[in-house]
């Protein structure tokens, strides 16, 4: 039986993919199965995935009609027979003594070791590397946001989750969510670990400013309002259950949860949705999150100061407006890019 299964979502990732793959199958710690779940790829990333289980046993493929990468890591879980679980993205890669390092905090009788990654932009690369080489259990389970920060690492890849408790208490991705559901999935998994390390050893290479990331889009106001509740649920039951009491650790989950409203609010003035929708969507949020939340400029200021005191009709007429003149801004652009197209063609013809 393997040690580690190494579970990796694949989607339209031939750019990146053999780099990845290759990364993991030339690791220093050898015993492991790599899952390559195809999550419906429209480019040569299912070939790249069967083409690596012909030449390597430890290479296991699944493919299957396009679902989401929720799905997909859920089906690499159902198939996964190691003791622990790591999960690599498609676009990423690790050193070669990543899982070697992963693997020597596990004699230390834990549940969840974590790695903070180096962060490879299209220009640079910085580490994050601030709070390294401690050890979490009950009695500090705070520190986790309070020091480490993280509320901003909650994504499943860095770390090293024991198989046992995700099968025992069946933790799965929510399949229904767009955004969001790796947090959920973490904090889940919080509920129930004992001792956690966070390691002093980086070996996590995280590819920065992909094309299309979720981050930066704005879903249907229905999907992000979906998305806000389960995160708000899930951190409420998180802090409850271990007993969250530092002020720094709470204020940090606050801010997670802000970042879902705000995502929220957004959605509500892209998606064209009528007032009295709008109107009955913010009064439904937690703005008591918004305390914790700093504004940059004299527009945020404004605005929290609005949503904090619940001042909503103003706070609604504002952003309308705001809407309207981005809209307007929007068109004259088009109209300018496509006057520019049509100038270029007939100068190209003449």
């Amino acid at each position: 039986m393997p040690d580690i299964s190494v579970i990796i979502p694949v989607y339209n990732a031939e750019k990146y993919l053999e780099t990845c793959i290759e990364s993991i199958l030339h690791s220093s710690y050898t015993n492991f199965e790599l899952i390559l779940v195809d999550d419906g790829s429209k480019d040569h990333s299912g070939a790249i995935c069967d083409r690596n289980a012909l030449t390597d046993k430890r290479v296991k493929v699944y493919h299957k009609v396009n679902g989401g990468v929720g799905v997909a890591r859920n089906i690499g879980l159902e198939n996964a027979t190691g003791e622990w679980i790591a999960f690599v993205d498609s676009d990423d890669w690790i050193t070669s003594d990543y899982l070697e390092n992963l693997m020597s905090h596990t004699e230390n009788v834990v549940d969840l070791v974590v790695s903070f990654p180096e962060v490879f932009l299209k220009s640079d690369s910085y580490r994050i590397d601030r709070y390294l080489g401690c050890r979490i259990n009950a009695d500090n389970f705070g520190q986790m946001f309070a020091s480490n920060d993280f509320q901003e690492h909650t994504s499943p890849w860095g770390k090293l989750f024991r198989a046992s408790v995700v099968k025992e208490h069946h933790i799965r991705f929510d399949e229904h969510m767009s955004f969001g559901e790796d947090t959920v999935f973490l904090y889940t998994f919080l509920l129930y670990v004992g001792n956690i390390i966070v390691s002093d050893k980086i070996g996590y290479c995280y590819r920065g400013e992909i094309e299309g990331t979720l981050s930066k889009r704005i879903n249907p106001i229905d999907v992000e309002y979906v998305n806000y509740v389960k995160i708000h649920k899930t951190v409420d039951i998180l802090i409850r259950s271990r007993h969250i009491t530092n002020d720094e650790a709470l204020a940090k989950l606050k801010q997670l949860v802000a970042t879902y409203i705000w995502r929220t609010l957004n959605s509500l003035y892209h998606s064209g949705v009528g007032r009295e929708k709008r109107m009955q969507t913010i009064h439904s949020l937690d703005m008591s999150v918004l305390a914790c939340k700093r504004s940059t400029c004299l527009k945020d200021t404004i605005i929290l100061f609005m949503l904090r005191y619940r001042l909503f009709r103003m706070y609604d007429l504002i952003r309308c407006a705001m809407s309207r003149n981005n809209r307007r801004n929007e068109s004259i652009r088009n109209q300018s890019e496509n006057f520019n197209r049509q100038e270029n063609t007939y100068e190209a013809s003449a």
